[in-house]
């Protein structure tokens, strides 16, 4: 799911109970999990989100990209709750480096965000945020973020993964 309108700052909220499921550590790294409380699938699809289809995914090359989330280090507490502040990346998908392994086919490898106005914050916590590829104005969704190495990369897996995922675990 995504906003329908991103906000800079968004609240953060727990999403309910449901069902998570992952692959094993040694073939991918990939967690889903699946909402199963209906008033929380309500007030989600009525609180400006929606659901992602098949169209709005990008099975093709990717050469641009963007990442973002909420990190940790963007977080306050506000009125008994958080907010954080959304971080958005331009970034170019690169080789991955030479020392990192296993590396899999479903791997996506992205360049460290350097085009910024203000140093990149520590990414902990953006981990299961979607990379999307960009295609001039056109965003659309090519996989999710998993792990970083700061001033290097950000790594991820191709949504072919995932869709598998919910397709046979869930």
């Amino acid at each position: 799911m995504v906003p329908k309108t991103p906000a800079a700052e968004s609240e953060l909220w727990t999403i309910g109970g449901g069902l998570l499921t992952s692959t094993p550590k040694d073939k991918e790294d990939v967690a889903v999990y699946r909402l199963e409380n209906s008033s929380m699938i309500s007030d989600v699809l009525n609180g400006g989100w929606r659901v992602l289809t098949d169209d709005d995914v990008e099975t093709g090359p990717l050469s641009h990209a963007v990442v973002c989330g909420w990190p940790h280090a963007r977080l306050r507490p506000v009125d008994g709750g958080l907010r954080a502040t959304l971080m958005s990346y331009n970034v170019r998908a690169m080789a991955p480096p030479g020392y990192v392994a296993p590396v899999r086919p479903s791997d996506i490898f992205l360049s460290w965000p350097t085009d910024t106005d203000e140093p990149v914050p520590k990414l902990d916590g953006i981990s299961g945020s979607p990379v999307w590829s960009r295609r001039g104005d056109e965003l659309r969704l090519v996989g999710v973020q998993h792990s970083v190495r700061r001033d290097e990369y950000i790594r991820g897996t191709h949504w072919s993964i995932v869709d598998y995922v919910i397709s046979n675990r869930m």
